[in-house]
């Protein structure tokens, strides 16, 4: 185990996370466990491993935010017919926030997913309106997820680093002040202070979806 950090372990069958434990105990190093996964996780796991600038937390974030793509939660929506109903539109999406939260519950390590999920949503919607924009499953699940666990990360103080961080502020004011805004909440509810290299991951995000759902669609 020598010059290793970090280690990442994929199990096939339930129960053996305290195996996990035991390890992190033995040899004092952060250990992620995964009992659901698909072979592309793993071979997803070892690319980003491989990587320079990243770490465990933050491939096991990456994983996780596959997991609720690859299992179907996207796909499971579109059996429903979206000439039905508004309320069943309403039950959609409810089932769509609850599946996210059972996924949440085994990757988060002590964040209650209700209650983060209950916030996020709501700091997502406004985000959205503001830029005038529709919220579809794709980035209802990359934010949550990523959200959730900043939250712990801030908590322990485990923030992730980002990079040119001020130059990024500056070029994306505007951006920025928004999220600062809509965040206050979550900084409220949770005790906590986002720094900007966080926010910086976040204006990225949303960047980066909504320009792709642009270019997608012109």
């Amino acid at each position: 185990m020598k010059n290793i950090e970090s280690v990442i372990i994929f199990a096939d069958l339930r129960g053996l996370s305290i195996f996990a434990d035991l390890i992190e105990e033995k040899v004092k190093m952060p250990i992620k466990y995964f009992e659901v996964f698909t072979t592309s996780m793993v071979v997803e796991a070892a690319r980003l491993s491989l990587l320079n600038d990243i770490t465990v937390d933050q491939i096991s974030e990456t994983i996780s935010n596959n997991r609720a793509e690859q299992f179907g939660l996207v796909n499971y929506l579109y059996q429903f017919d979206d000439n039905k109903e508004n309320e069943l539109c309403k039950n959609k999406r409810e089932i769509f926030i609850e599946l996210l939260i059972n996924i949440l519950d085994t990757t988060l390590t002590f964040l209650n997913p209700k209650k983060s999920c209950a916030v996020l949503i709501e700091v997502l919607s406004g985000i959205a309106n503001e830029l005038n924009v529709e919220l579809d499953e794709d980035i209802i699940i990359k934010f949550l997820f990523h959200c959730s666990c900043m939250i712990e990360r801030v908590i322990m103080n485990k923030t992730f680093h980002y990079k040119e961080v001020e130059q990024f502020k500056i070029s994306r004011n505007e951006m920025f002040n928004m999220i600062d805004k809509n965040f206050v909440t979550v900084e409220e509810i949770f005790g906590i202070k986002i720094g900007d290299e966080e926010k910086a991951y976040i204006v990225e995000m949303i960047d980066t979806h909504y320009d792709t759902v642009i270019d997608t669609h012109n």
